[in-house]
């Protein structure tokens, strides 16, 4: 697992950092380590379970990515299965369509290890 996400480092050069996190917002592993994830990743796994629920009672499907930006820095978040998601931090002026697609490329090859 660890290899998928600085792979998807590598791929996207506006990338700070990347983590796998659980359903609580823990994060399973961070890339590079150390990177202190924790509070917003708690923040964002609480929206997780908002927009899911949201998504289930309007039946428009399963959450996917989202992309939260703020003065200081871009969040991507991409759910992988049953509450887990990776949360890609990005510098601010990066642009998103290169980190949305591997992003999702990491989805597929974490997703068989995370069922």
């Amino acid at each position: 697992m660890q290899g998928v996400l600085q792979r998807l480092l590598e791929n996207c050069p506006d990338a700070e950092s990347v983590a796998l996190m659980d359903p609580d917002g823990i994060p399973v592993l961070v890339e590079p380590r150390g990177f202190d994830v924790e509070v917003i990743g708690a923040e964002m796994a609480s929206i997780v379970r908002e927009m899911e629920e949201a998504s289930r009672e309007l039946q428009h499907g399963v959450l996917r990515q989202l992309e939260v930006g703020t003065d200081a820095r871009k969040f991507l978040l991409t759910t992988i299965v049953e509450g887990y998601f990776l949360l890609l931090f990005l510098e601010v002026q990066a642009i998103g369509g290169r980190a949305k697609f591997y992003s999702r490329l990491a989805r597929e090859a974490l997703y068989s290890e995370l069922i």
